[in-house]
């Protein structure tokens, strides 16, 4: 048996799993014996959505503010384009380079 257990298989199995309701908050615990506990970290929870926003100053209700989009998406544009515009032109010149040193470097039998 490659992964040995230190508890029987008859604990895995026949897991039930009760519907979560706005009651009870429940969820399945996969652990050595699956379990069905109830309010998941509801402490954790209760900290970042009611006390941290009094602590903060910070409206709860409106939740995490977003900042502002800077209009500079305009400038990063035109610099985008005429960036891409520069490097197909070098890559013109580059090719007709190349073309002319090739067609020089061939000797003429006539």
């Amino acid at each position: 048996d490659p992964t040995p257990r230190d508890q029987p298989i008859i604990q895995f199995r026949n897991a039930s799993w009760i519907s979560y309701n706005l009651q009870n908050h429940s969820y399945l615990s996969i652990t050595n014996k699956s379990e069905n506990p109830i309010n998941f970290r509801q402490k954790e929870y209760a900290f970042w959505m009611e006390y941290f926003p009094k602590l903060s100053g910070r409206d709860p209700i409106y939740g995490v503010t977003v900042a502002p989009i800077i209009q500079e998406t305009s400038e990063f544009e035109m610099a985008t384009w005429s960036l891409t515009a520069g490097v197909a032109l070098l890559s013109i010149v580059v090719l007709s380079c190349c073309v002319l040193m090739c067609k020089r470097s061939r000797t003429k039998n006539y």
